[in-house]
């Protein structure tokens, strides 16, 4: 019902679900918007993929968009080169060029050049980034063919299970003991400190 209501020079669009792409004056091509409400304001916007209700629903200009998960992408209207993956992924963004992947996945996330890894709207994702400053960040233990990388408060010894070979880096450890490397043992003795 009313998919792709107001197309008009537009070519090579897709749209399935009622009202999807149906706001706008639509002149963009190659988009695919598929649920209700989906992508239901573009008009210029080019090589856009927005599966799910209301995903990308206020995209006008932007361009190269997928947002797949209802209501992902939800802010986005000029920016370009988003990934939202998941139920409400990226749902705040407004910036160029994030990725979102899980349920609620930088669901209040508004700056671009962002990763968000995560099944939860948290600003500290398991996985997170910045694409610009080229750094990312764990937010949890990492293993490494076999190995654990873990950081915190306080000596692991006693207290952290980990393989011979792990590491653990000391929060609040000072000359020698801010890192600690497994040397022997399987449970949670063995740790030294270096």
């Amino acid at each position: 019902y009313r998919a792709a209501d107001s197309l008009t020079t537009g070519s090579f669009n897709v749209a399935i679900g009622a009202d999807a792409m149906s706001n706008g004056a639509v002149t963009g091509s190659t988009n695919v918007a598929i649920g209700f409400l989906s992508g239901c304001s573009v008009t210029s916007g080019s090589g856009n993929v927005l599966v799910g209700y209301g995903s990308a629903n206020n995209i006008t200009t932007g361009e190269n968009n997928i947002c797949i998960g209802n209501v992902s992408g939800n802010a986005i209207t000029t920016a370009s080169s988003n990934v939202c993956i998941g139920t409400s992924a990226g749902q705040s963004t407004t910036g160029y060029g994030s990725v979102f992947i899980g349920h609620e996945a930088g669901k209040n996330e508004t700056s671009g050049g962002k990763l968000y890894i995560d099944n939860s709207g948290t600003s500290s994702p398991l996985i997170g980034g910045d694409f610009s400053a080229r750094t990312v960040t764990i937010n949890g233990v990492l293993w490494v063919g076999g190995v654990m990388i873990a950081s915190g408060s306080g000596s692991p010894e006693g207290v952290i299970v980990a393989p011979v070979g792990s590491t653990f880096h000391r929060t609040d450890g000072g000359s020698g003991t801010s890192l600690y490397v497994k040397e022997s043992g399987t449970g949670s003795a063995g740790w030294t400190a270096k």
